[in-house]
């Protein structure tokens, strides 16, 4: 069996599975006060895609992010 994997959202395998690669690098800030007033968290990373609809979990609340980029 020959798989090709890919990195860019875009390559597909023998079976036509899309691949969907993503690297969380960095969040911040590390910490904030306990109320959830702090502001935004700056999540880095790569492979981020909007079209997938991801969602952000902090204290087992889940929220929107205000905006996704693929970097």
């Amino acid at each position: 069996m020959n798989l090709q994997i890919t990195f860019n959202g875009v390559d597909y395998d023998q079976n036509g599975f899309t691949f969907i690669f993503y690297h969380i690098q960095d969040a911040f800030p590390r910490s904030g006060p306990s109320n959830g007033l702090g502001g935004d968290i700056l999540v880095s990373g790569e492979g981020f895609r909007a079209d997938k609809s991801p969602k952000c979990k902090l204290n087992k609340v889940i929220t929107d992010p205000v905006s996704v980029t693929w970097n």
